[in-house]
């Protein structure tokens, strides 16, 4: 289940959120995004696909905004023994210009 802002992700904040050679995948396992142009092309383009309906330019987004997003995440762990745990949550990152 998704819930949308209704308001467009910052591309150029964003961008800037990373270094020169940063690393994206879109969405999560895909082939990697790798360099700050080729994550603010690929960023602009989701814009263009969502429309007035939404924001955010990951398709597992719960919710984003120019300083904030929002997602989903599962965390497997193996033993030795091969006993396996899955841990799933909501993993939020606020940016702030610290």
């Amino acid at each position: 289940m998704e819930a949308r802002s209704g308001v467009k992700s910052n591309c150029s904040l964003w961008t800037s959120l990373f270094a020169d050679n940063g690393v994206v995948n879109s969405p999560v396992g895909d082939t990697p995004i790798v360099g700050t142009e080729a994550i603010r092309r690929h960023c602009d383009q989701w814009n263009q696909l969502l429309g007035p309906q939404g924001n955010g330019w990951y398709p597992h987004d719960l919710w984003s905004g120019n300083n904030m997003v929002a997602f989903t995440a599962t965390i497997r762990a193996v033993n030795e023994g091969g006993c396996t745990v899955n841990l799933q949550g909501i993993i939020t990152l606020e940016f702030n210009d610290q």
